[in-house]
């Protein structure tokens, strides 16, 4: 690349200024072609070209920026530049016409403010990039065209303050090296006009930067005006990746990277998805498999496809065991929901009458009577004789094991629920239902017990109740009954009570009686009843060392009587 620039300043114009300025930045070669009108201030152009070359070293430090970008803001500094000096020495009349170009390799980015202007010949043609005075052609490729004149750009740099890069009115293109650049001000334009150009320029295609320069300057001496010329030629580096532009494509390349990444992994959860799905369904047909062959399950124990009868009943002896251990940890509940005494019990007398019954061969369906005997007699169950061995038959345990595993699991099954069936009756309710009816002096306290009997007290209120009106509510212990009464406002002080119940009992002191549930205690009851150990000891005499028995019936003491136990 080769360039050539300067100005050309006539005296009969000293109130003129041009200025032509070129630097080398990060981003290219700047080239600046400025026209000042009306301005007279004794070396202008050397204080401009000072400050500005030092506005411009600022702006290359600026890192991320295209070229587009780096010439608006060049343009918004110098305008700002031109319109601070106009402020301060020319009472806000400074202003002029711009045209810049930033030339990298071979990409040029130009940007033309009022008339300045910015040719390109490509050899031949002559492409006009803008036309201030003419109502312009793109191209002029004939030296005899005419251009319709239109009136002058009225736009002036310096005229108010930018905020923003004037990245709007740039443009791009990319140079052959048999290309030419031409930036110059409007006394150029006045006399060498577009089709005088073309002519020109063809006539030195193979002259070098300064040489056009200096024969376009003397064909424009006779507009006796200030003048500014630059001219760039080829050839041209080859164009350079512009940095930020290769970023963007990185990022785009890992973006598009990750996007793949991300299908893949939808496509493995796809894939699992599905494998669960098989998993599942395969589970369900299994499952509904084991269900259809319970039934056989019992069938094949009745024909004797369990192996060992000592081994079964040892592990029922163990759930026993195991179960009795938890519940005493419990709080010493013991289930009487499954007698396991009763189990063993059978097992012994299935063994007594028949030891052989339970290593038995099972019946082949073709083996087995048509009509079964229904009466059960001795070392049958439900009328079924059980095959004897045959010597030369041995155990199936592929059949056998199944069948084993499944009895094991329905006996703890029923230990587990015997477990809960005690767990909930020792510390949930008792069985009995109580009754608080209430209206403004008199309470009714009914209670009936898991027998059906029922005992009524009522008591006479000093004070009404709180609220006054009829209540009644309905409670499982003796406990929420005290605490319902308390929350009426009765109290022992403001109450006289009635008893009655059916049949009454002889002595006055006993106000019911309550059954001895499993896990129950001296101290349970008192507690559950509100009274104290030591009155129902004297209560019941019969009770010795504490000692009770499930079923047996307590007599709790009326509280008035034995000087409130409440």
């Amino acid at each position: 690349m080769q360039y050539h620039g300067d100005s050309v300043k006539e005296a009969s114009k000293s109130q003129n200024e041009d200025v032509y300025f070129s630097k080398k930045t990060k981003y290219g070669l700047l080239c600046v072609v400025l026209d000042f009108a009306g301005y007279n201030y004794e070396n202008f152009g050397l204080k401009l070209r000072s400050d500005f070359a030092t506005l411009i070293d600022q702006l290359d430090t600026l890192e991320g920026m295209t070229s587009e970008l780096f010439l608006g803001y060049v343009a918004k500094e110098l305008n700002n530049y031109v319109y601070r000096m106009g402020q301060e020495f020319c009472a806000g009349r400074l202003n002029c016409v711009a045209a810049l170009c930033l030339l990298d390799a071979n990409v040029l980015t130009c940007l033309t403010y009022g008339d300045a202007r910015v040719n390109i010949f490509d050899g031949n043609n002559l492409i006009l990039l803008n036309g201030a005075k003419y109502q312009t052609l793109t191209i002029v490729s004939e030296p005899n065209e005419h251009l319709r004149p239109i009136e002058e750009n009225p736009e002036q740099l310096g005229a108010k303050y930018f905020d923003s890069p004037l990245v709007d009115r740039t443009q791009r293109i990319s140079l052959k090296d048999s290309d030419t650049v031409l930036m110059f001000s409007d006394g150029v334009e006045e006399v060498l006009a577009p089709p005088d150009r073309l002519r020109e320029l063809r006539r030195l295609a193979s002259a070098e930067p300064r040489e056009i320069y200096e024969a376009l300057i003397q064909l424009t001496a006779a507009v006796q005006d200030d003048r500014t010329l630059a001219v760039i030629k080829g050839p041209y580096e080859a164009a350079r990746e512009d940095p930020l532009a290769k970023r963007v494509q990185q990022e785009m390349s890992e973006l598009q990277n990750q996007l793949g990444t991300i299908n893949e992994n939808q496509n493995e959860l796809n894939n699992d998805l599905a494998g669960r799905t098989a998993e599942l369904e395969r589970q369900i047909r299994e499952s509904s498999a084991s269900l259809s062959a319970l039934s056989s399950h019992s069938e094949m124990a009745a024909t004797g496809q369990l192996a060992s009868l000592g081994q079964l009943k040892s592990r029922i002896e163990a759930l026993e065991n195991r179960g009795n251990s938890k519940k005493e940890g419990k709080g010493g509940r013991k289930s009487n929901s499954l007698d396991a005494d009763a189990v063993k019990q059978t097992i012994d007398q299935l063994m007594a009458a028949d030891p052989t019954w339970l290593s038995q061969k099972r019946i082949e369906p073709a083996e087995r009577p048509a009509q079964p005997n229904i009466e059960s007699t001795p070392g049958t169950i439900l009328g079924m004789h059980p095959p004897r061995p045959d010597p030369g038959d041995s155990i199936n345990w592929r059949r056998v094991i199944p069948t084993l595993a499944t009895a094991i699991i329905l006996i703890s099954l029923g230990f587990f629920l015997a477990w809960l069936t005690g767990y909930m009756s020792g510390s949930g309710g008792t069985g009995e239902l109580w009754r608080v009816k209430a209206s403004e002096n008199t309470v009714a306290v009914i209670r009936t017990d898991p027998n059906g009997q029922i005992d009524r007290v009522e008591l006479m209120l000093a004070t009404p109740i709180r609220g006054g009106a009829p209540q009644e509510k309905e409670m499982l212990t003796f406990k929420q009954v005290g605490e319902y009464l308390t929350s009426l406002g009765v109290t022992q002080r403001g109450a006289g009570e009635t008893a009655s119940r059916t049949p009454r009992p002889q002595n006055d002191d006993v106000i019911l009686e309550v059954p001895v549930m499993p896990g129950d205690t001296l101290e349970k009851i008192a507690a559950k009843y509100n009274v104290t150990k030591e009155d129902i000891l004297k209560t019941n005499p019969e009770v010795k060392n504490g000692k009770l028995s499930v079923g047996q019936k307590l007599k709790l003491p009326n509280k008035n009587a034995n000087g409130g136990s409440q």
